[in-house]
């Protein structure tokens, strides 16, 4: 402070003088000052005690600092419900404050991720140096990479400024399976493929689908049937994409073989962020049997003619008889019988034709009987009582109402003892759609026309 003078005028016996602190927004601790009184005039004199010659002017702290504390980068998860920020006022925290605060978007958004604020309140009462502000995340469904969003300070009054951190930015953590969740599709948990095609299982991205995903395979058992010599490999889901085909060449080697199975097992997420799912993790693949498995049969060449004496001495009874050879190449598999049959030289040969008691399976009321006389062919005997009385022929060896159209023969030898069809074929109402019916007087055919309910003559 600059040197100042007053004055006591004639019999005056106090005088006052005035010092204004000097405002400014500046955050000060308490501060003293000592005034002294240095010189008088006028033939007065000072008093000999020094103590009262001085006084103390004593500022107090003032304009507190207010600002944020530590950490600065908050990570919160999007069903925290809300995230809790410390804001702090230095000093002695004397009086009321008030703060205002406000959110700015980044790549969270007001509304959206969080509850925005443009000019939001808080108050430091007296001698409160501590106080929250609460800002409310919005927990959706909806898969989302880590976002962020800023709160910064704006003002405050009382006898406060700010000082220091003014700003902390939210970083609402990446949510709702992001990168997605990886399993085989429902619908494609089980596939029957031929050799020489491609078998495609559809794997299905649940959740999120940021990220390129790698996902790793396995086919058990290993075998060369399946890729050749590959029997593992990865899947890659495009960045966006929520499906990814993996395709499987089953090779077509030319050897007989059986119906095989293998499964095909998801391993593990090699790249991306994803996870695996916790069920549909293994596939079925089935392949047919092939390349003629059970065999085909002919007649060489050394038997297609066999000569044999008609006349023969009661001495030599194998001179009569004709050993014809009949060869099965290709597929070794399995048991196979074969119908044969002798006709008149020059006799025209049957068209294609399907042995039905052959390649049919017998239900349980069905049992083997004497054949024809004079020959060893097969011969079943029905009883005509229940669903069991039957045998039932495969669904790829039956001829269709197309074919029947055409014209079909049907050739067999019947003991009738109980009316009934010869052969038939039912709807799942369990309705004739057409058959062959025998009685002891009359063959009749029996057929349910298109849109009809009850089977014709």
């Amino acid at each position: 402070f600059p040197l100042v003078m007053f004055q006591f005028a004639d019999q005056q016996t106090t005088a006052t003088f005035s010092i204004a602190s000097q405002q400014d927004q500046i955050t000060e601790l308490a501060e003293s000052f000592t005034i002294s009184l240095t010189a008088a005039e006028g033939g007065a004199r000072f008093s000999a005690d020094p103590v009262d010659l001085s006084s103390t002017l004593l500022v107090q702290a003032n304009d507190d600092n207010v600002f944020f504390l530590p950490p600065y980068s908050i990570d919160v998860s999007e069903d925290s419900d809300d995230v809790s920020i410390s804001v702090r006022r230095g000093n002695q925290a004397n009086g009321i404050a008030v703060l205002s605060y406000a959110t700015v978007n980044g790549t969270a958004f007001a509304g959206q991720d969080f509850s925005g604020v443009s000019r939001g309140q808080v108050t430091f009462q007296d001698g409160v140096q501590t106080v929250p502000i609460v800002i409310s995340i919005t927990n959706d469904s909806i898969p989302e990479r880590t976002e962020s969003f800023t709160v910064i300070l704006l003002s405050v009054s009382g006898d406060a400024v700010l000082n220091g951190q003014t700003t902390v930015m939210v970083n609402i953590l990446a949510n709702d399976d992001t990168n997605g969740i990886i399993q085989f599709s429902p619908s494609s948990l089980s596939e029957i493929v031929f050799e020489g095609n491609i078998a495609s299982f559809m794997l299905e991205r649940l959740g999120g689908t940021f990220n390129a995903v790698n996902v790793s395979w396995l086919i058990h058992p290993p075998t060369g049937d399946v890729l050749g010599p590959a029997t593992s490999g990865t899947v890659l889901f495009q960045d966006g994409s929520d499906t990814a085909l993996l395709n499987l060449s089953v090779v077509a080697d030319n050897l007989p073989e059986l119906q095989e199975s293998f499964t095909v097992t998801l391993l593990a997420v090699l790249s991306g962020g994803a996870q695996l799912s916790t069920t549909n993790l293994v596939a079925a693949l089935t392949v047919p049997a092939n390349d003629d498995t059970n065999g085909i049969i002919s007649i060489p060449d050394t038997s297609s003619s066999v000569f044999v004496d008609e006349d023969r001495p009661s001495s030599l009874p194998s001179a009569g008889l004709a050993t014809i050879s009949v060869e099965r190449q290709r597929g070794l598999f399995g048991t196979v019988r074969v119908a044969w049959e002798v006709a008149p030289f020059g006799t025209p040969l049957l068209r294609s034709f399907v042995g039905f008691l052959l390649a049919g399976t017998a239900r349980s009321s069905v049992t083997m009987t004497t054949p024809r006389p004079g020959t060893a062919g097969l011969a079943l005997s029905f009883t005509g009582v229940g669903s069991d009385s039957l045998v039932e022929v495969p669904q790829e060896l039956q001829f269709s109402s197309q074919t029947l159209q055409a014209g079909v023969s049907v050739v067999c030898w019947i003991r009738l003892r109980t009316p009934g069809y010869i052969l038939s074929k039912l709807n799942s109402a369990g309705q004739v759609v057409f058959g062959l019916r025998v009685t002891a007087q009359d063959l009749t055919f029996v057929y349910l026309p298109s849109g009809a309910t009850v089977s014709q003559n």
